[in-house]
This record gives C-alpha cells, structure tokens and sequence, in this order.
C-alpha cells in the first residue's frame, strides 16, 4: 500500500501543471550574475550554495566563482577545460569523455547542473562536462561538500552549476573563430537582443579535433577524433513588473572516433555518436520586499549510438543504442519573515532509459523531493552572523525514503575575516546500470549482473574553512573536509560461479566503505592590472573496505595562475599550471601501480585593439605531459583565434 501511494505521489509531481512548473535555481535577475556595487565595482549574485540568490560577498556556504572574463582568458573550449586548471577539482578523462571530481571523490558523487537543472546522459553516473562548450556559458559556481539536503542524490562531493548567458534588451554579438596545431577548427557565435516586449539570445558553435595517439608502436588511439555541434536559443519577457518568463531550447550533435586493440591482437574501429535536445519553460515573480515564487518544467531527450567494428572480421562486431528521456516539474516559495528568509520546493521527476545491456531493456525511474530550508540573520552587523538550516526528503518509487539535513553557519568577527562551517547528510541512487545491468563477456569468461536491491549510498559530511582579506586586493582561504560513504556499491564475485566450463559472475552490491579528508588551501592577489594566484590541496581518499587508496587519486595537488594588461597596448598575458602528484591504479586485484607526478602548462596572450576586436595565440600542455595507460591527456598544441564584438 505505501509503494502505491509514494508512485501516485511520485506521479502526479512529474505530471505537475505549469502551475508549479520551476524551480529558479538559476539566477533570474535582470542582469544574471551581477549587479552594480556603490563603489562601480561588479556586485557577483550567485544561488547554488542556497538555492536562493544573493551576493557572493554575503553567502553563508562557501562558493566559488568562474565568470566569463576568467573563462575568456584561459582559452577553454568547453567545460573541462575551465575546471582543468582550478584549484582542488579534478578530471577523470577516458574516450568517453571528462569526468569532475571535488573532495577526492569518484566524479559520480559530482552533481553538475545547468542552470540549476540536472541534464539527461549521465554515463555510469558520471556526466561528461566535455559536453558543455564556453559560449553557452555566462559563469560557473562551485559548492563543495554534501547538498544533498537542496539538490537530493548525487550532490555528495559537491555541486557544480552552469549559469548560461542571458538574453538582454541589448543588442550585443561575438563571433569566435580559431585553428589549431593538431589540426583542431573552432567556430562559435552568439547574439542577442530586443525584439519588441521579447528579448532573444541565440547562441551556438561548431568544434573538431583530430585523434591522437601517445604510443605510436600500437595501432590504438588514446584521443577520440571530436567533431561537436551546438545550439542554443533562449526567450524571456517581462509581462508585468513583477513577473518574468523564460523559454530556451537546446540542441547538440557529439561524435567521437578512434581504434581500440585488444590482447588478442583484434583490431576496432570505434564511433560513439551522442544527440541530445531538450527545452524548458520559467517563471519567476516577485512584488519588491514580498514573497518570491518560481517554478520550471522541461524535458530532454539524448541518444548514444556506439560501435565496434573488428577490422578484417566481424565476429566481434557490436553495436549499442541507449536512449534516456527525462522530464522535471519543479517550483519554489521564498519569503522574508524578520531575519528568516525562508524557503520551501517541491520537484519531481521521472527518467526512462532504453539500452541493450540492462536486463529488462529498459528501466524508468520516478522521484520526488520536498525540501525547507531557514536562512537566519542573527546579526547583520559587526560582528556578521548567519545560520542555514535546511531538510530534504526524497521518495523514490523503486526504493527507500531518504532524508537528507544540512546545517551551515557563518560568523565574521570582524569585516575583514569570514569563518564558515557546514555539516550535512548526502545519499546516491543506484543508477540503471547498477540495478539493471547484464553484460555477458564470453571472450573473457565473466558475466556481470546489476541487483534491484541495491540500497543508496549514504554520506557523513563535515567542512570548516576561513577567508582572510588583510587589505584590497589580497586574499587568503583555508579550509578542511571530512567526508564518509556508507554502503559503497562495488562489485561481488558469486563465490558458487566459475565452475568448470561456466564464467565468474560479477554482481553489484552494497558492501564498502569510503573516507575522505584533507585540506585546501590558496592565495589570491590583484594589483592594479596583475592578478596572481596559487592553490594547494591535499586529499587523502580511502576506500576503507579494501583498506587501501581509492584509485586514480592524487594525495596533493598545486595550482598556479599569473597574469596581467596592459591597457595602453591592449596586451594581455596569462599562464595557468597544475601539478599533480602521484596517484595509485589497481590493474589487478594484487598489483599496485603508481603514476608518476605530472606538469600541465597553459599560456595565451593576446591583442586587444579595440573592444570589438581580440586576437590570440593559445599553448596547451607545453611541456607535453601525457601517458597511454594513466594520463591520456592530448599532447602539447598551439593555436592562433579572433574574437569579434559588437
């Protein structure tokens, strides 16, 4: 009787009118991201760490910020290319593509949003942020630690949220064009306007790189060929004052292509061909100094086409065809009571997959979440004193109930120095894979087996940190975490398999244990045209069960940035490293190997003649770091691009 009723409850808040339609936990304001600070100066509003917005400068959780001026002079592409280089977050890249990983954790305890929202394509619970190109993006926000308590499973090493650019009542229009070294092609555009009470953005680009190989004496590739396609259009209207609405719709083509050898000596030719659309609806309103409501529904739909195809024979063939729907109906009521703000969200969504590996073929999934949340004001004064207390529950109609709290607190002592410290639950839903999978390799004599049984994946979170600014212009921040993960999905050999002339038989199952702990640590200085910058984190990741290292993670990592203009010449450096060290990997149950320490190096410089014009040279990975088992990075390239404005 209780399964009933949580689907019928699950059900009709993914069948929602538009009448709870979005949550806004996108910033919704009439310049995203920013507003104009008494002193000239750019006031940055941000909204993941509490999903309501707020100045960065008063945040009570912790929440770091990449605009789209830092994401214009690294020289990224996409995503991952603008997190490579940041402090304390790591990468996991494989032919499939890029990983994110935040606390030492595997990067399926990343939940990535755009615009608040969770995109459809996870693979193996890991979304490919490789999938996101930079003129979609307006900012980026990082949330480190359990927010599960806001945004339910997933959330548990952190959160990362795309803020996407905006429409304006202004006409505005770049257009982006670059060529590189390893025959790699770029070009993207953007504009955006008035058109009577409706303001437009359209923006979209076109990106290829050829494969690459780091071991010439194999016919293998270590880098996937790429070839993507982007789209993106977004509306919005003020009908009243008070009201504002939004509509966007997104469209995307990825191919990937590269050989794969195996032992045998079999050769593949593979391709992997990623489609996705989707599209939204928005509405916020707010009456000045009274409540806000905001509500979101959308869908998104992505197909994955990959192929095998053995050269000389086609004995081992395969083809697979994966397709993931999801649908979400979400909305939000905040309001200021004294020093309370307070807010309250229902979403709910469902998922559906189709893929030859899960048992049944198919599998869907149905979730609803309700969460409170009290934001207090105890002192807006000196000292400044803030206390974040938030509840969440998730109803799943395959599983469990969760619940998930969370308690933050922020004290300034004085206006220079901010202490912060936050302590929460987290939990991960099994995926699809997880409950569903069966994968049959006979060649090898192994067979693995999901279970419907799993339990989530529970999470203990603890962070503390402090921000220190002595003077204008100089930063310093130090902060710790502690996190631990219940009931680890790994897998199980069936001890009764494996029997003469069967396979061993593999089957997911909650058993381990994972800790993680450590520190980060950075300093952050501007003067006048030169910024510097220097991070270091150290995390010691354990997976308890097997008592040893959770493989692929380095204890410690450092990242440097310098750069600087010269307004009268319109020159501009920046250089951007990160070094690495040593990081475990488990190719068998009783062999350890250690990869080495490495040194990633990127600059670019560029001319600037007049705000319509930028033109810029590009070095990656200059010192041409990269290994065919461990470290398939793609080795050292230079390119040369323009950027046009109006």
């Amino acid at each position: 009787m209780l399964r009933f009723a949580r689907r019928v409850f699950l059900a009709s808040l993914c069948l929602s009118s538009p009448a709870i339609a979005e949550v806004a936990v996108s910033a919704e304001i009439d310049e995203p991201g920013a507003e104009e600070g008494d002193d000239g100066d750019t006031e940055v509003l941000v909204v993941t760490g509490t999903r309501t917005e707020g100045r960065l400068a008063d945040a009570p959780v912790a929440t770091e910020v990449i605009d789209r001026r830092a994401i214009d002079r690294s020289g990224a592409r996409n995503l991952a290319d603008v997190l490579e280089m940041m402090s304390g977050v790591s990468l996991e890249r494989s032919f499939r593509g890029a990983g994110v990983s935040l606390i030492g954790l595997d990067p399926k305890y990343t939940l990535v949003l755009v615009d608040g929202e969770r995109p459809a394509g996870r693979v193996d619970g890991v979304f490919d942020v490789e999938r996101i190109p930079v003129e979609h993006i307006e900012r980026v926000e990082i949330v480190r630690g359990a927010a599960s308590a806001l945004y339910g499973p997933d959330a548990i090493g952190g959160v990362i949220n795309i803020i996407t650019r905006r429409p304006s009542d202004t006409l505005t229009a770049e257009a982006r064009a670059a060529v590189g070294s390893d025959e790699s092609f770029d070009l993207a555009g953007d504009v955006g306007g008035g058109l009577g009470p409706i303001e437009a953005r359209l923006s979209g680009g076109w990106h290829h790189a050829a494969a690459y190989d780091l071991d010439p004496a194999d016919l293998a590739t270590d880098g996937s060929a790429l070839d993507d396609t982007q789209a993106r259009l977004e509306l919005s209207a003020r009908p009243s004052k008070a009201m504002r609405v939004a509509t966007h719709g997104t469209y995307s083509l990825r191919d990937r292509t590269g050989v794969d050898a195996a032992p045998s000596g079999a050769v593949f030719d593979r391709r992997q061909s990623t489609e996705s659309i989707g599209g939204g609806a928005r509405l916020r309103w707010h009456s000045v100094g009274g409540p806000t409501f905001t509500a979101r529904l959308g869908a998104d739909h992505l197909r994955e086409q990959y192929r095998q195809d053995q050269r000389g024979a086609n004995a081992l063939d395969s083809y697979e065809d994966t397709r993931i729907t999801q649908a979400y109906a979400e909305t939000q009521f905040d309001v200021v009571l004294g020093a309370h703000q307070l807010s309250i969200g229902l979403d709910g969504r469902g998922e559906a997959a189709e893929s030859p590996r899960l048992s049944t073929g198919d599998g869907e999934r149905l979730r609803g979440g309700l969460y409170l949340q009290d934001q207090w004001t105890l002192s807006a004064e000196e000292p400044y004193l803030v206390l974040v207390g938030g509840v969440r529950v998730d109803a799943y109609a395959e599983s469990e109930t969760v619940v998930t709290p969370r308690l933050a607190l922020r004290y300034d002592p004085i206006p220079e120095l901010a202490l912060r410290t936050s302590a929460g639950l987290g939990h991960r839903e099994p995926e699809f894979k997880e409950r569903l999978l069966f994968f049959d390799n006979p060649a090898v004599g192994y067979v693995v087996e999901g279970n419907p049984d799993l339990a989530p994946e529970r999470a203990r979170n603890v962070q503390g940190g402090a921000e220190w600014r002595p003077f204008e212009g100089l930063e310093l921040t130090l902060s710790g975490f502690y996190a631990v993960i219940d009931d680890l999905v790994v897998f199980e050999l069936d001890g009764a398999s494996g029997g003469v002339g069967q396979p061993d038989r593999y089957r997911y199952v909650n058993l381990s244990t994972a800790t993680t702990r450590g520190l980060d640590a950075g300093l952050a200085a501007r003067w006048s045209a030169l910024r510097f910058g220097l991070g270091y984190q150290l995390a010691d990741a354990w997976d308890d069960g097997q008592d040893r290292a959770l493989e692929g993670r380095a204890r410690h990592r450092i990242s440097a940035e310098v750069g600087g203009r010269h307004p009268p010449t319109g020159l501009g450096l920046d250089a951007q490293a990160v070094w690495v060290g040593d990081r475990p990997f488990y190719p068998t149950e009783d062999v350890v190997v250690v990869a080495d320490p490495y040194l990633d190096l990127r600059t670019r410089v560029e001319w600037t003649p007049s705000a319509h014009l930028t033109v810029y040279a590009l070095g990656e990975n200059l010192l041409d770091a990269g290994e065919t088992l461990y470290l398939p990075l793609r080795p050292r390239r230079f390119s040369m691009g323009v950027i046009a404005r109006i």
